[in-house]
């Protein structure tokens, strides 16, 4: 089975994640800003493919179940190790609390368990991103480069991103048990 555009592209931002954390690790050691930019530039080039194979899948019909996986686990593995690293940073740059941390990390985890259990009970799950999951991905998204620029107070950014984190989380853990209640019946 040959990849089509899309499913390269996810696979593309995959693949930039552990330059992405070297780069990064290697500026919170070092402090040398050289490694703080290529961070920056390696994390919006992911950004930016994030949106681009989705706009490939859409346009071009290339929407597939390994694409399905492929872009969310791409995007959890990005932004959950640079939420970690800045969290952890003794760098020049702006440490992020660790209650957005623990919030960032919770929501996943209750996606990906609630996930594989509606998947054993029913078998087949279709993964639909709700609106409020996207929104909370792209603040994370944008926290993440606000920090990596070194733009100060970042206060507002930790709020909004933490209400829109915990707000998707809690959707998607009623969504998850709505399933198992529909399932019961």
């Amino acid at each position: 089975m040959a990849l089509n555009l899309a499913n390269r592209i996810s696979l593309l931002r995959l693949a930039l994640v552990p330059i992405f954390v070297a780069s990064l690790l290697k500026y919170t050691q070092a402090g040398e800003e050289i490694y703080r930019a290529l961070a920056l530039a390696i994390f919006l080039l992911a950004v930016v493919s994030d949106f681009i194979d989705g706009y490939v899948a859409r346009v071009k019909n290339q929407k597939t179940i390994l694409g399905t996986f492929l872009d969310p686990l791409g995007d959890k593995f990005l932004l959950n190790s640079a939420i970690i690293i800045l969290s952890l940073s003794t760098s020049g740059l702006q440490r992020l609390p660790i209650w957005l941390t623990v919030a960032v990390i919770s929501r996943d985890a209750v996606i990906v368990v609630g996930f594989l259990l509606v998947h054993l009970i029913h078998g087949h799950i279709e993964i639909i991103p709700s609106n409020i999951g996207k929104a909370a991905a792209v603040s994370q998204m944008v926290l993440v480069i606000w920090v990596l620029c070194g733009v100060p107070a970042p206060y507002i950014m930790w709020k909004i991103t933490g209400f829109l984190t915990i707000v998707s989380g809690l959707s998607y853990a009623y969504r998850g048990a709505k399933l198992f209640g529909e399932n019961a019946s």
